[in-house]
């Protein structure tokens, strides 16, 4: 067509972009070249503020950049595939962006990780790490957070979801209760690790009760 004949011109010319995987977007270049820069100044100011996250939110990327659902998508992807940004299905970052520790927050971790394993299956609800290095702890897979101040070293938590499944093998009713026994805690503790695992759709609460899903 006429239409697509003018935009092939102008685009050989460098005056417009064609974005998105079906390059169904057109923009400007120097357009382009300014959401392109304003897309990296984005990320790197948030990086710049939370240098543990791995990613800032997609939709509050899209905010910062003002753009509607659709064009989003498109921007996103022409921003992914020129290697300005790189994505997972919640987050986005600049390609160089890496969270790492420091020395004095790996001791921080270590000593958090021992008040945690002092008593493994009720572990303090105190939290002497601020909550930037928690949400880390958390995305590395060292510690499970269950609820506000229930905090789980990883692996008590996972030995704790596999007994509690394994005691509902079969049909059989999970209860407060038994849970509670199983593992030596307060009804506090029982009742977060129900209601987790209840959010992460491995159990389904009747009454007072569970059964595996």
């Amino acid at each position: 067509s006429e239409v697509e004949d003018a935009i092939s011109t102008l685009e050989t010319e460098g005056k417009v972009t064609r974005i998105g995987s079906g390059l169904t977007f057109i923009s400007s270049t120097a357009g382009w070249e300014e959401l392109t820069e304003m897309a990296t100044k984005t990320l790197a100011d948030f990086h710049g503020s939370y240098p543990l996250r791995q990613g800032m939110p997609l939709q509050d990327f899209r905010g910062q950049l003002r753009l509607k659902s659709a064009s989003f998508g498109a921007v996103l992807q022409s921003l992914t595939a020129k290697e300005k940004v790189t994505t997972d299905d919640a987050t986005v970052r600049l390609p160089a962006h890496r969270p790492v520790l420091t020395p004095a927050q790996e001791a921080a971790a270590a000593d958090y990780s021992k008040l945690l394993a002092v008593d493994r299956f009720s572990p303090s609800t105190e939290q002497p790490v601020d909550i930037e290095l928690l949400l880390f702890l958390v995305e590395r897979g060292d510690v499970v957070r269950i609820s506000d101040d229930v905090v789980y070293l990883a692996d008590a938590y996972e030995d704790m979801e596999s007994r509690i499944l394994d005691s509902g093998a079969g049909g059989r009713e999970i209860t407060i209760t038994t849970v509670r026994d199983m593992f030596g805690t307060s009804r506090k503790y029982t009742l977060a690790v129900l209601e987790h695992m209840d959010s992460k759709g491995l159990t389904r609460r009747v009454g007072d009760s569970r059964f595996v899903r």
